[in-house]
């Protein structure tokens, strides 16, 4: 789903089930620093984000459900097209 160095955007940033709050915001753009099935309790996959540091519960990890995130679409569109139209026509 992800890799090592991906930009990923938050989509989900409620409280944890047990109502602790996390340190991911949704809308902001983190990178992956690991992504792994094994992290989370549940069995969920999991990836664990470079901006966010250690976790303030000993014991747990600072992974976070995969499914809070999504890909970052980085669309380098090509408008060489659209200066082509901007050019002057030979007459």
């Amino acid at each position: 789903m992800f890799e090592f160095g991906q930009k990923v955007v938050c989509v989900d940033d409620r409280p944890a089930a047990d109502g602790f709050p996390l340190p991911i915001v949704r809308g902001s753009i983190y990178t992956v620093a690991h992504f792994e099935t094994s992290l989370c309790l549940d069995g969920h996959q999991s990836v664990e984000l470079v901006e966010t540091t250690p976790p303030i519960r000993p014991f747990f990890t600072r992974a976070f459900r995969a499914t809070r995130f999504r890909p970052l679409r980085e669309d380098r569109t090509d408008i060489s097209a659209l200066r082509a139209l901007l050019e002057p026509l030979d007459a």
